[in-house]
């Protein structure tokens, strides 16, 4: 029987990598060991390194001393050990620290390889060992902050932003500044805080300041401010569910004419959104409802139980509908304050010049001039409850569950995401 001897199999490996920040020498010790023990090594071997990617025009410089403590210095590439190799047993070892100084900024692949120079057909790599390093600018080189996208989140429920300290070029520096979080004034519910006051604060690490653990009481859709000395950054809308998502709001409608609005948005299918479906549990007690299209300047109306005419089928959030009820009863709006989902746009109606049969989306109490903020409308705004109520304040509150009439001097958008209380 013949016995074949094996090779043993090596591998490098790269100890507790240092932070390393463009234009400054750091050290990291490469280590040579066995991967698999077999029956012998290797007669004559060298090393080959060298950077395999980086930025457009940067270098890598390597530094190692030898045996004889003599300094050797590469640009991009070199390779170590004397020219004719030297021998690895099969448990062979070591351990050689180079200092690396990166020019720029930015990703760079450093990889190094174990040459077995006694091949029959030339060298042959028999080990190789590759590193990404995210090299970082000099923190003075600080320039600018940048969010991570923020998901979804729950009110009162522990949620996680990122903030990155950057360069001018869109690099991470390696700051440990402060930086301050707030709720971006204009945006989110009224009375919410973030983690239970104004702002937070932490120091970031290596550029990245990690807020664990915030709250936003609320729900609503909120952007954030993020302030690190001059340097100032906002984050893009995010959404701060209710817990269950899902909501409810029950409001009571009077014998005969009723203005009204959906305070939540439906969910995100025709179904929920069907006029039959809205007012499912009311709908032997509805004799009409009727909606206003400012701009067209039409009415559509729904009966029912009517064969014909029946040209409005649903009801949106946004809009103020008439309800001409038959007798006094309740009705129970279901939804989610904000559009359900992850990365999602706030809600945004479109206002017409002239008067406007307006909805109010909210589950809360707000003024007339946070929620209509941002368009050009004329006081008095008119409800209804059993009679014509003129608000002539814009301090005064608009209610959840109410329509209102409001003449516009101008076409715009209501974006009731950037509206809060003045209170």
């Amino acid at each position: 029987m013949t016995i074949t001897a094996e090779r043993s199999e090596y591998e490098f490996s790269y100890d507790d990598l240092p932070t390393f920040v463009a234009g400054t020498e750091q050290a990291i010790d490469v280590t040579l060991q066995p991967k698999v023990v077999k029956d012998y090594g290797y007669d004559k071997v060298r090393f080959t390194f060298g950077k395999t990617s980086g930025p457009e025009g940067a270098t890598v410089t390597f530094k190692a001393t030898d045996t004889n403590n003599t300094e050797h210095t590469f640009e991009n590439s070199g390779v170590w050990g004397p020219a004719g190799g030297f021998p690895i047993s099969k448990n062979y070892s070591a351990t050689t620290r180079f200092e690396l100084t990166f020019s720029a900024p930015g990703e760079y692949t450093i990889t190094f390889n174990l040459i077995d120079l006694s091949a029959q057909e030339g060298a042959n790599v028999i080990a190789s060992g590759s590193e990404t390093i995210t090299v970082l600018s000099k923190a003075e080189d600080a320039s600018q902050l940048a969010f991570e996208s923020i998901g979804a989140a729950e009110a009162g429920e522990d949620f996680d932003v990122v903030v990155h300290i950057l360069d001018a070029d869109g690099n991470l520096a390696a700051s440990s500044a402060n930086v301050t979080l707030k709720i971006t004034e204009g945006t989110g519910a009224p009375g919410a805080t973030l983690s239970g006051g104004e702002e937070v604060t932490v120091a970031a690490k290596n550029g990245v300041a990690t807020f664990s653990d915030l709250k936003i009481n609320k729900p609503y859709t909120y952007k954030l401010d993020a302030t690190s000395g001059a340097l100032t950054a906002t984050s893009d809308y995010f959404v701060v569910a209710a817990p269950d998502q899902t909501t409810s709001l029950t409001m009571s409608l009077n014998e005969g004419m009723n203005l009204i609005s959906l305070p939540l948005i439906p969910e995100a299918n025709d179904e929920d959104s069907n006029i039959e479906t809205v007012l499912e549990s009311i709908i032997d007690q509805v004799d009409i409802v009727w909606s206003y299209n400012a701009g067209t300047g039409k009415w559509t109306s729904y009966a029912p139980g009517a064969e014909t005419g029946n040209d409005l089928t649903t009801m949106e959030d946004g809009k103020g509908y008439w309800v001409n009820m038959k007798a006094a009863t309740q009705i129970t709006f279901t939804g989610t304050p904000m559009p359900a989902g992850g990365a999602v746009l706030p809600p945004a109606y479109d206002v017409y010049t002239g008067w406007n049969l307006v909805g109010f989306k909210s589950m809360e109490e707000n003024t007339i001039e946070a929620y209509l903020t941002g368009t050009d409308y004329r006081l008095p705004i008119y409800g209804y409850a059993l009679a014509y109520e003129a608000l002539n304040a814009k301090t005064s509150e608009l209610q959840p569950g109410f329509g209102y009439w409001v003449y516009f001097n101008a076409n715009g958008v209501i974006t009731p995401s950037d509206a809060t209380s003045s209170k």
